[in-house]
C-alpha cells in the first residue's frame, strides 16, 4: 500500500543520512523521494486542439480510418481525444524514440487528481483514442510499447495499465488487457491486443490506456510509446522498424538553459552536443546510412546557423542507443529586447518508419532569467524535520552587477498540499563549495503554489527594489515549519557544485546529483540606491554605496541634525556590530560579507534601512 511506501522511503531517507537525529538535537533531513512529473522542456505539454471525451455516439461522421498511430514525437499533432497525460523525454530509460506518454496521478496541467489520496488502484491518468471505422477491417491488432517507472516513480503490485475498448452497440467500456505493476523499471515491452467480437467491424470504435494508482501526485509512473492499431496484423507483429532521435534538443547555451538577452556575445554553441538516436529494427541490406546532426537556427524569419553538410554514418549498429556529437557554431549576439532562436537538428537518408522523430525542435529564449535545468523535473526535493531548515543552489552568472528582483520556483505535487508551508527567500554569499555570509532574507513569508498550465515555474518577487550580485552566490530559501515543500528535481542535468541544505549555521551536502528547477530573474542595470541625484523621500533613511564594501554613509534628508539621535546596526544572525549616536559616516572594511539592518532613532520615531557588503 502507499502509506507503507512511504513510511519506507522516509526510512530511507533518514538511513542515508546515518540517522542524524539520535540521540541528538534534531537536525535537518533532505527528500527525493516523491517523483514528480512535469513538462519537459520542448513544450507544448498541450498539443493540438482536440476537445475533451464526447458522448457516445453508435454511428459518427467524423469518424478516422485505419491505420492508427502515435510515437509522441515533440514536433507531431495530438491525435487523441483527450489531453490528460503529459509528454516527456528525459523519463525513459533506453527510449526507443523521442517522446513518451506518461502515466501517474497529475493531469497535464502538473495537478494532483487528488491532493493526499494515496492509495492504489484509483483510477489516474487516461487517454482516449478518437472513433475508428473498422467496417471492412480484418484482423485488426493494438500494438505499444511500455515501461513501468523509467526514470520515475517504480510501480507496486497493486498498480495497473489497462485498454479498454468501447463497443458502440451498448455503449460501455470493457477491460481486455491488464498489466500490474511492479518488475524491472528499465525494461520496455510490447502489448498486443486484438480487437475481436463484439468491437470488430464497428464503426464508432474506441479505445483507451488507463492507469490505476495513487492519485496525490505524480506516483506510480508507466511510460507508453509506439501505439499503433491497424489492420491485417497478428498479435506476433511487434517489430519496429524506425530510425530515430531518442533525447530531445540540447540547450544552446553552454552550462545554461537560458540567460538574459543583455549578456555580452555569449558562446551560444561553443560546445559540443551530445545526441542520442536509435536504429530500431533489424538491420536491412545494405544498413541504413543517416546524414546524422544538420542543423538551422533561425532568429524570426533570419537564418543565423547552418549546417547542411554533415558526415555519413553508415555502422550497421541496431537496436542500440548511440550517442552522436558535433560542435556547432556560436549563432547569438546581445539584444536590446527580448528574442528567440529557433534550432532543429534532423537526419535524412533515410525514408524509414515514423518521420517525425527524425527532427528536433528547441527555441532557445533569451528574456531575463538564468536556468540551469533543462525544464524537466523526473522527481521533486524537500527538506523537513528542522523549523529553519534551508536550501540553498550554487548560482554562477555569467556576469555580475545586475539586479535580482526575484525567483522563479516550480513547485510540484507530492502527496501532501503545502500551500501553507511558509519560505522566506535568501541570497548568500559564495564560499567556494558551500554558502557564506547570509547577503539577503526576505522579511515577506511566500507560501508554494502549484500553478497551471504548461510553464509550471512560478513568480515570486523580492520585498525589496533589488538586490544586486556579484558573480556567483547560492540561491534558495528557508522554511517556516518542519514539513517539507516539494521542489521540482532535474535528475538529468547534475551539479558542478552540489546542493546544500541544512540549518542556520551548518550546511550539509545533498546526497542527490541534480539540479533544483529554480531560474532567478534580473533586472539589466542595477537599480543603484546610492546616486546621490537620486530624490528620496521626506522621513527615508538613505544608505549608501549599496551594495558597498570599505565605507557606508547615512543620511536621512529632511530631518534636522538634531532630531538624529541613535544609530544601531545589526548582522544577519541579529547581532549588534555598532551601536552610538547618530553619524554620518561608518567604517566597513572589518564587517563580514552579508545582509545588515541599521535602526536609526530619531525625534519622530525610528528610520530601518538594509544594506549589503560585498566580499
Amino acid at each position: 500500500m502507499k502509506s507503507r511506501r512511504l513510511r519506507k522511503l522516509v526510512c530511507i531517507a533518514l538511513g542515508c543520512l546515518g540517522l542524524l537525529t539520535t540521540g541528538l538535537v534534531a537536525q535537518p533531513v533532505e527528500q527525493l523521494w516523491m517523483p514528480v512529473g512535469l513538462p519537459t522542456v520542448e513544450r507544448p505539454v498541450l498539443r493540438g486542439t482536440a476537445s475533451g471525451v464526447r458522448a457516445a455516439k453508435t454511428l459518427s461522421t467524423d469518424t478516422l480510418s485505419l491505420p492508427f498511430s502515435d510515437d509522441f514525437s515533440s514536433n507531431a499533432p495530438w491525435k487523441w481525444a483527450d489531453q490528460k497525460v503529459q509528454v516527456a523525454s528525459a523519463w525513459a530509460v533506453e527510449a526507443r524514440s523521442v517522446g513518451q506518454a506518461v502515466f501517474d496521478g497529475i493531469n497535464a496541467y502538473g495537478r494532483a487528481y487528488k491532493t493526499g489520496s494515496l492509495g492504489s488502484d484509483s483510477l489516474t491518468d487516461v487517454l482516449t483514442s478518437p472513433y475508428l471505422d473498422l467496417r471492412t477491417r480484418n484482423n485488426v491488432v493494438l500494438t505499444f510499447l511500455f515501461q513501468t517507472g523509467g526514470l520515475g516513480d517504480p510501480t507496486e503490485p497493486d498498480d495497473s495499465l489497462r485498454v479498454d475498448f468501447w463497443n458502440p452497440t451498448d455503449s460501455s467500456w470493457d477491460v481486455v488487457w491488464s498489466r500490474a505493476g511492479g518488475g524491472d523499471p528499465e525494461r520496455w515491452r510490447w502489448a498486443a491486443v486484438p480487437v475481436t467480437a463484439p468491437w470488430a467491424g464497428q464503426n464508432g470504435f474506441r479505445f483507451r490506456l488507463t492507469a490505476r494508482g495513487a492519485r496525490g501526485g505524480a506516483f506510480d509512473h508507466w511510460l507508453v510509446d509506439h501505439v499503433f492499431l491497424a489492420a491485417n496484423r497478428t498479435v506476433a507483429d511487434t517489430v519496429l522498424e524506425d530510425p530515430a532521435w531518442t533525447l530531445a534538443h540540447p540547450t544552446l547555451l553552454q552550462d545554461y538553459t537560458e540567460v538574459p538577452y543583455w549578456i555580452p556575445f555569449y558562446p551560444v554553441a561553443d560546445q559540443e552536443y551530445e545526441l542520442e538516436y536509435r536504429r530500431n529494427g533489424p538491420i536491412p541490406l545494405g544498413g541504413w546510412s543517416l546524414n546524422l546532426g544538420k542543423q538551422v537556427v533561425t532568429r524570426g524569419a533570419d537564418t543565423v546557423f547552418q549546417r547542411l553538410v554533415v558526415p555519413v554514418v553508415s555502422n550497421l549498429i541496431h537496436n542500440t542507443n548511440e550517442k552522436y556529437q558535433f560542435s556547432p557554431q556560436p549563432a547569438a549576439t546581445p539584444a536590446n529586447e527580448p528574442y528567440t532562436l529557433s534550432s532543429t537538428i534532423w537526419f535524412d537518408g533515410e525514408n524509414v518508419g515514423i518521420l517525425s522523430n527524425d527532427s528536433l525542435h528547441y527555441r532557445q529564449s533569451f528574456e531575463n532569467r538564468y536556468g540551469w535545468d533543462d525544464g524537466s523535473s523526473e522527481r521533486a526535493y524537500g527538506v523537513q524535520n528542522v523549523n529553519g531548515a534551508s536550501v540553498a543552489m550554487h548560482t554562477p552568472l555569467y556576469r555580475g552587477g545586475d539586479t535580482l528582483r526575484g525567483i522563479d520556483l516550480a513547485f510540484v505535487p507530492a502527496g501532501v498540499d503545502a500551500t501553507q508551508q511558509g519560505f522566506r527567500i535568501c541570497v548568500w554569499a559564495a564560499n567556494n563549495t558551500q554558502p557564506g555570509a547570509l547577503i539577503y532574507r526576505s522579511d515577506s513569508v511566500y507560501t508554494p503554489d502549484y500553478s497551471w498550465g504548461p510553464d509550471v515555474l512560478v513568480h515570486y518577487v523580492l520585498d525589496t527594489v533589488g538586490l544586486v550580485l556579484p558573480n556567483t552566490v547560492f540561491l534558495g530559501w528557508q522554511q517556516e515549519g518542519t514539513a517539507p515543500m516539494h521542489v521540482g528535481y532535474d535528475v538529468n542535468s547534475p551539479p558542478v557544485v552540489p546542493n546544500v541544505y541544512g540549518e542556520p549555521g551548518i550546511w550539509y551536502t545533498s546526497l542527490y546529483q541534480g539540479r533544483l528547477r529554480l531560474r532567478p530573474f534580473l533586472n539589466q542595470l542595477p537599480l543603484d540606491l546610492a546616486v546621490a541625484e537620486q530624490p528620496v523621500p521626506f522621513g527615508a533613511l538613505r544608505v549608501y554605496p549599496n551594495p558597498g564594501r570599505d565605507w557606508l554613509r547615512v543620511e536621512a534628508p529632511g530631518i534636522a541634525a538634531r532630531d538624529l539621535h541613535h544609530l544601531e546596526v545589526f548582522d544577519a544572525q541579529g547581532r549588534v556590530v555598532f551601536s552610538g549616536p547618530y553619524v554620518s559616516e561608518l567604517a566597513t572594511a572589518q564587517w563580514s560579507s552579508g545582509l545588515y539592518t541599521l535602526r536609526l532613532r530619531t525625534a519622530t520615531g525610528i528610520l530601518t534601512a538594509r544594506w549589503n557588503r560585498i566580499p
